[in-house]
């Protein structure tokens, strides 16, 4: 007895002992957009500064905590901290915490200010209790994602109607917005460096536009875009909107005001756009009147393009593609065709995304769907037919016809589809435009002279087809910064021009030539491409009710160049 009441005893006496707290827990890819909880790498691709953020995982805070503004950097005992910059936080809770991705990481993070240079910062939550093991999170300047109504980033989208008389109501299937009235989207990490606010505290309410902040303490954004739709087959933006504001009152809300385009549905797919980047896409629903919306009868494109590659400075394979695919939507429209524009010597500069994140929608679209058109073939003149395979890894169904080298030189391919479900069988005719030849010389390692005039020149070609010269700087990081020009194929040559400073204003000596990039040590590349003149081309096919567009392209590259001087 006495044994067994010691027992007891002791059992006792452990229950009255609080248990040991835990240390705090990051979860893996726990570190998310506040908006689209998506971790990087995704559609986002990062955490923007000073953008909102949530944080996943176990034993982060004792209990449930909130702040108002200006945030505190210390919540219910808890700080985060990102690369040992504590973050403002208003909300914690033993499995999330919510807070502001802080703007004072160190610059030198940051080698070259492209708007999407990744930085990988270690994120630590420290506790009465420990701290947690630090997790790896890219940081950037641009990290777009937007919110939804239920707070999950997947569906209808956090987006007021605006009428002309200014009344305002909450975005949904039962209350759809008109054509001709206003949308105000809420999203965070758009980028746009404007009006500086400090880190913690909401936006004013009357912003004050102006560039007046350090180069990366951006708050008021302007200028962010929005996408509303899709016309056909890949993506391409159906319409874009410009104005957006950080949210008056709120901290690191963007707000995008966008007029409502001509296209109706319940489930039209949406996405804010930073730079380059676009947020995952979340739902508005549009209809004539307003109202409870109504899906018009789903509509069809499609898309078949021809490319030819060929690298004149390396031992990579040449290689010859035809591809295409198909969608339908009730909000689908036909895209609109541009013949490729003629640009002058100096052209224009840009970042360009070419090593994009992963960009399969995370979130289902209702109605959106890639039909199968049955077996592809695609046949060369004069040789036999090579089969497409197909693939939906990236979230829509493409086919593929991998052709033997050199066989996109000019010519005919016929492409047959056999048909399946909505869409019928059919066959089509593109024929290709005459390949050009090369004769300037660039053997890898080349040293370019990027502030003096050097000459591109080709044989071939003619008045129907456009030379398009890109050169690239490689950054290693998602974008890649270029500057491009273009001519008729028939001039047969293009003298690179270095750019100029402005002839009045900033940055030095006026009229002396400057670089085109603006940070060295990176790899060139010069890009040459053939394009028709007269753009796209078009199909048609039993069931396709908006048609499709064909067209073809011959690329040329010099890779493994360096900037002279470098």
């Amino acid at each position: 007895m006495g044994h067994r009441r010691r027992l007891s005893l002791l059992s006792l006496l452990a229950s009255a002992i609080p248990a040991a707290a835990q240390q705090p827990v990051i979860s893996p890819n726990g570190v998310v957009n506040a908006a689209s909880y998506l971790s990087p790498p995704a559609i986002g691709s990062a955490l923007q500064v000073q953008s909102l953020a949530t944080i996943q995982g176990q034993n982060l805070a004792p209990g449930v905590f909130t702040a108002a503004p200006p945030y505190p950097k210390t919540l219910g005992g808890t700080t985060v901290t990102f690369d040992g910059v504590p973050a403002p936080l208003f909300y914690v809770s033993p499995t999330q915490i919510n807070l502001q991705v802080p703007s004072s990481l160190p610059s030198d993070l940051f080698s070259t200010g492209l708007t999407t240079e990744i930085a990988q910062v270690p994120v630590v939550v420290q506790t009465a209790s420990g701290a947690s093991d630090p997790q790896s999170v890219g940081v950037t300047f641009v990290g777009p994602g937007t919110f939804t109504l239920d707070g999950s980033g997947c569906g209808q989208g956090a987006i007021l109607n605006v009428k002309a008389d200014g009344s305002v109501s909450v975005n949904s299937p039962q209350n759809s917005a008109s054509p001709g009235d206003a949308l105000e989207i809420f999203a965070t990490g758009l980028g746009s460096p404007n009006v500086y606010v400090a880190d913690g505290y909401p936006a004013p309410s009357q912003p004050t536009p102006g560039y007046t902040d350090p180069w990366y303490n951006n708050r008021i954004s302007y200028g962010s875009p929005v996408t509303i739709g899709r016309q056909g087959g890949t993506g391409t933006i159906y319409d874009w909107y410009w104005g957006s504001i950080t949210a008056p009152g709120l901290v690191s809300v963007d707000q995008v005001n966008t007029p409502v385009p001509d296209i109706e549905g319940c489930a039209v797919p949406l996405q804010t756009l930073g730079g380059p980047l676009a947020s995952q896409a979340v739902l508005v629903s549009i209809h004539n009147g307003g109202g409870a919306c109504v899906d018009p009868p789903p509509q069809s494109f499609g898309q078949i393009a021809a490319q030819r590659t060929v690298f004149l400075n390396s031992s990579q394979p040449e290689t010859d593609v035809v591809t295409a695919s198909f969608e339908s939507a009730p909000w689908l429209q036909k895209p609109s065709s541009y013949p490729p524009q003629i640009y002058p010597p100096y052209s224009w500069s840009t970042l360009t995304l070419t090593n994009p994140p992963p960009q399969q929608q995370p979130c289902p679209i209702p109605g959106d769907t890639f039909p199968d058109i049955g077996a592809v073939a695609v046949q060369p003149q004069g040789s036999g037919p090579v089969q497409a395979t197909t693939d939906s890894s990236g979230g829509q169904l493409l086919y593929t016809a991998t052709l033997p080298s050199g066989t996109l030189q000019g010519g005919s391919l016929q492409i047959t589809a056999a048909g399946s479900g909505s869409i019928g069988p059919f066959q089509t005719t593109l024929s290709l435009g005459s390949p050009i030849q090369i004769t300037s010389s660039f053997p890898a390692g080349t040293a370019v002279n990027l502030l003096a005039p050097f000459p591109i020149t080709w044989t071939g070609g003619d008045s129907t087809e456009v030379v398009i010269v890109t050169l690239v700087k490689k950054t290693g990081e998602l974008q890649d910064q270029s500057v491009t020009t273009s001519t008729l194929a028939s001039t047969q040559s293009v003298v690179w021009q270095p750019e100029l400073t402005p002839p009045i204003g900033c940055c030095g000596t006026p009229n002396v030539p400057v670089s085109p990039f603006s940070f060295p040590g990176h790899e060139l590349q010069i890009i040459i491409d053939v394009a028709p003149a007269s753009g796209v081309g078009s199909f048609s096919a039993p069931g396709l009710t908006l048609g499709g567009t064909q067209t073809w392209g011959y690329e040329y590259r010099f890779t493994g160049l360096t900037e002279q001087g470098n």
